[in-house]
């Protein structure tokens, strides 16, 4: 009995694409919409401003990606929107660090309200007078002369 060459050829090929994993297939399955949904996240959370170098890389790596990619360069595309994956959460990390640092900074900062100053039986104080800067030190040794010509005149 004999196989049909045709047949074995056609299940080899499909084994073969399979295994390997078909470049368009895994670039199109969610790479490249898992590095833009990461990207526009960074943005809401203002990495440009938080992270810029994260950011901005980011951005070039899934435009490089989506460059590739229109070559049919899928397995250097994937690589690419990884990289833009990981930089994008880096720099969505570092924009909540450096967002939560400012809110700190913020409520840190805040002015207080003075404290309440007791009345005297006579009245209220005399405002204390402001302090005056401290003079800059004179200027000591010698003033300094200027450099004479190389000419040999004196």
């Amino acid at each position: 009995m004999r196989r049909p060459e045709g047949l074995l050829s056609a299940v080899f090929l499909i084994a073969a694409g399979v295994a390997t994993g078909c470049g368009p297939a895994r670039y199109l399955a969610n790479t490249p919409r898992v590095a833009a949904k990461e990207v526009a996240q960074a943005e809401k959370l203002d990495a440009r401003r938080h992270a810029p170098y994260e950011f901005t890389a980011a951005k070039e790596y899934l435009h490089k990606a989506r460059e590739l990619a229109g070559y049919s360069r899928y397995q250097e595309a994937v690589k690419y929107a990884r990289e833009a994956t990981r930089l994008a959460r880096a720099a969505q990390a570092m924009a909540k660090e450096k967002a939560g640092d400012a809110v700190d900074v913020e409520v840190t900062d805040a002015p207080e309200s003075p404290p309440a100053q007791p009345q005297n039986a006579a009245g209220p104080k005399a405002p204390a007078k402001p302090e005056t800067p401290a003079k800059p030190p004179a200027p000591s040794g010698r003033p300094k002369a200027s450099p004479r010509p190389r000419d040999g005149t004196p």
